[in-house]
């Protein structure tokens, strides 16, 4: 598979699976918009850490030879999100592909019952996980549209 000329955008890049999405479509030829709400959240892990070869995602993509953005932004911020976006399409004039992966739970899953269930961090959980996709659509459909592709 060849993503040559293409554009991508993975929210959640800085680290995981977002990290290995960013590398994957790198290599496949696309350059990558890498964002995240902190680019180097990789720290707070020993292991992801570990399989850092530059300093964030972005260094590691421009390392496989393709154009990238860093971009920090909350993916629950729908104007952050706009933002982001606009910068994209400002500096790259397309979007092709979309991958929504930031989200995640709080806490490890013995601290997540649902028995115990805190509804400030439900609440916190839904936002990055249901609103934080519902942005990143609403912010890049513009593009994809415009586009008639994507």
């Amino acid at each position: 598979m060849t993503l040559e000329g293409k554009t991508a955008l993975v929210t959640g890049a800085a680290r995981g699976l977002g990290r290995a999405y960013a590398l994957h479509l790198a290599a496949a030829g696309a350059d990558v918009a890498v964002l995240d709400v902190d680019l180097h959240s990789y720290r707070e892990y020993e292991a992801e850490e570990a399989l850092m070869t530059a300093d964030t995602t972005a260094d590691e993509v421009a390392a496989l030879g393709r154009r990238t953005l860093a971009i920090e932004a909350d993916v629950t911020d729908i104007a952050a999100m706009h933002a982001a976006v606009a910068r994209i399409d400002r500096e790259w004039s397309r979007l092709d592909v979309v991958v929504c992966n930031a989200g995640g739970g709080l806490g490890s899953p013995f601290e997540a019952r649902a028995s115990e269930l805190d509804l400030d961090e439900f609440d916190a959980v839904i936002k990055k996980n249901l609103y934080g996709t519902v942005n990143t659509c609403v912010a890049v459909a513009p593009i994809l549209k415009r586009q008639e592709s994507g």
